[in-house]
């Protein structure tokens, strides 16, 4: 059951971490980053390997990202 919903929660999560980043949130990238492990789940369940490296890439971009803003807009 939750392998048919999990790809609509990580859509969603995927959706509000691009809304809050536009808002200039930094804990946009705090999500975005939990919402990796989700991915990852995703790709490990699936077996999709080639997804991989973007997901390896998108938690150093959120982490970068974070780490960036943050020192303009403390949480």
């Amino acid at each position: 059951m939750i392998w048919q919903i999990l790809p609509w929660i990580v859509s969603i999560i995927t959706l509000t971490t691009m809304w809050m980043a536009g808002n200039k949130s930094p804990k946009a990238w705090l999500l975005g980053l939990f919402n990796q492990i989700l991915w990852a789940a995703i790709i490990s369940h699936s077996e999709l390997w080639g997804l991989l490296p973007t997901t390896l890439g998108m938690c150093f971009i959120y982490i970068r990202n974070f780490y960036k803003w943050h020192k303009y807009a403390p949480i």
